[in-house]
């Protein structure tokens, strides 16, 4: 049995986030990162598969929620 293996493109975006960690008052700084890939799997709520240009737009709607939560230190979340 053959295994064919399918890369598909990636639509990647990075966002810095600094804020004060609401539990212990100190600065803190976070990288966020967003993947989505183009694919005939990701798909619309009607069921057609997505454009690169709705999965760049999905992309940075997560990125803007993400990055709109509070920012902690890995400490002081736990």
């Amino acid at each position: 049995m053959r295994t064919v293996t399918v890369t598909f493109e990636e639509v990647r975006r990075r966002r810095t986030v600094s804020g004060v960690c609401p539990a212990c008052q100190k600065r803190v700084t976070r990288t966020i990162t967003v993947t989505h890939t183009v694919n005939p799997f990701n798909r619309r709520a009607d069921g057609r598969p997505r454009t690169r240009a709705e999965v760049v737009e999905a992309v940075g709607s997560e990125l803007s929620r993400r990055a709109a939560l509070p920012v902690y230190h890995a400490r002081c979340k736990a």
